[in-house]
């Protein structure tokens, strides 16, 4: 080998080297950037309860140790004006935290087979007044509607057990209206909150995309796609409610949307877990012998996050905690 050809060589060996510390240095810059604008919520149902001082003061404080970054606070279309005051203290509070505040409603009963959408539609309008009153106010609002039966409200309509192909035409017909419907109603959520410059979140089914193994698909805007796809392109928070105590099983039930979001480059996927005492050992921390802990809860958290960032870094934005009453409960 000539003394030319070795120069040569050495010096496409130094160009390679001096690219490979540059490529790490460049995804230890993303990993960076991506930690710092990572979403880690949590649900509050009982917003009333932290009008208590020294109620809030618990929650800010574990907000703190966990580092939260969002709130997602149940609130009536009447709670905004009946207890404003209060509600402008928390949310001022927690922007000092540095916690974003988001409106939080929903049920099954807001489809049109139950009371109709018009009380979610009157609770949006009634944050975006909320906000124009005060300088603090909430960043968007997080919807919870879910579309499957047996939820004690509503007619079987979505034929729960049943894979896509299966159903029978009747069956079909109902699923299919069932689902463009709350594709429409999310449709609307995201008119009303982009009109007033705020976000759509939304908590979601983790079976959208694989539901007895083929994804739930509906008609939306004239077009017949899987409502996870159709519910990505309308969602800025898309908050899968992957609840489980085993990290595998939570991995499995988000890598389809996860790796959605990844290829559509749009990351607004995140996964959560429940605290909530009663579903089971396999679903709530609360119920599991050996998990039942805030430690074990943050353990996993971690872990879940570190894999689904690494896999999904275009698709994967955080997680969210379900809920504050449940998590408050555990021990540390």
């Amino acid at each position: 080998m000539s003394v030319a050809t070795r120069r040569r060589r050495g010096g496409i060996g130094l160009v390679t080297a001096l690219l490979a510390l540059a490529f790490g240095a460049a995804l230890a810059g993303m990993a960076r950037a991506a930690e710092a604008t990572l979403v880690r919520a949590i649900w509050v149902w009982e917003t009333s309860a932290l009008v208590d001082e020294a109620a809030r003061e618990t929650f800010l404080e574990t907000a703190r140790a966990f580092r939260l970054t969002d709130a997602y606070l149940y609130l009536s279309a009447q709670d905004y004006e009946a207890e404003d005051a209060a509600i402008a203290d928390l949310v001022a509070a927690l922007a000092d935290a540095g916690i974003r505040a988001w409106g939080l409603d929903g049920w099954r009963g807001h489809l049109s087979d139950g009371d109709g959408p018009g009380a979610l539609y009157e609770a949006v309008d009634a944050m975006i007044a909320f906000n124009a009153r005060h300088a603090a106010g909430f960043v968007g609002f997080h919807a919870n509607v879910e579309p499957q039966d047996g939820q004690g409200v509503g007619a079987v309509r979505f034929h729960d057990g049943i894979r896509q192909d299966a159903l029978l035409p009747a069956e079909r017909t109902d699923r299919d209206a069932l689902m463009t419907e709350w594709l429409e109603l999310h449709a609307a959520l995201a008119e009303r909150t982009a009109r007033a410059g705020l976000a759509l979140g939304a908590a979601l089914p983790s079976w959208l995309d694989d539901y007895y193994g083929a994804p739930i698909e509906a008609t939306f805007r004239g077009l017949r796609r899987p409502v996870a796809e159709q519910l990505i392109g309308l969602l800025d928070q898309y908050v899968i409610m992957s609840y489980r105590t085993d990290i595998d099983a939570v991995l499995a039930r988000v890598e389809g949307e996860m790796r959605l979001g990844h290829d559509l480059g749009r990351a607004r996927i995140l996964f959560a877990l429940e605290t909530h005492p009663g579903p089971g050992a396999g679903v709530s921390y609360a119920d599991h012998p050996g998990k039942a802990t805030r430690a074990a809860v943050r353990a996993d958290l971690e872990a879940i996050s570190e894999r689904l960032a690494a896999r999904f870094p275009l698709g994967y934005a955080g997680y969210a905690i379900h809920d504050w009453e449940g998590f408050r409960a555990l021990p540390e």
